[in-house]
């Protein structure tokens, strides 16, 4: 079953936000996954929220933790803390095989 991560952010200082999601993006894909939308701004239907939000799905939950777990991207996560307000979620969904296809 495919592991999808949804994020959705207010970013305070864009600068040191884009320097973590450029990194976070390299390593999410070194470990497997594909990002859906990559912190874009959303319009509301009901309710309200953060300003911008991300999709990323993994093959697997192992391939999430991995990543999330790694020195590397541990390394990162600060800058991420410190520049923006963030709830992030995660939810098993179902596999699209075509996502992952190696050629």
């Amino acid at each position: 079953m495919a592991y999808y991560i949804v994020a959705h952010a207010d970013v305070r200082d864009i600068e040191t936000y884009r320097r973590y999601a450029e990194r976070a993006e390299e390593l999410m894909v070194q470990h497997g996954a594909r990002v859906l939308v990559g912190g874009v701004r959303g319009r509301y239907v009901e309710g309200n929220g953060p300003k911008r939000h991300s999709i990323v799905v993994f093959p697997d939950e192992a391939s999430a933790d991995a990543c999330y777990m790694s020195d590397a991207y541990q390394e990162i996560l600060p800058l991420a803390m410190r520049s923006a307000t963030r709830n992030v979620v995660v939810v098993n969904g179902p596999d699209v095989p075509e996502l992952f296809k190696t050629e």
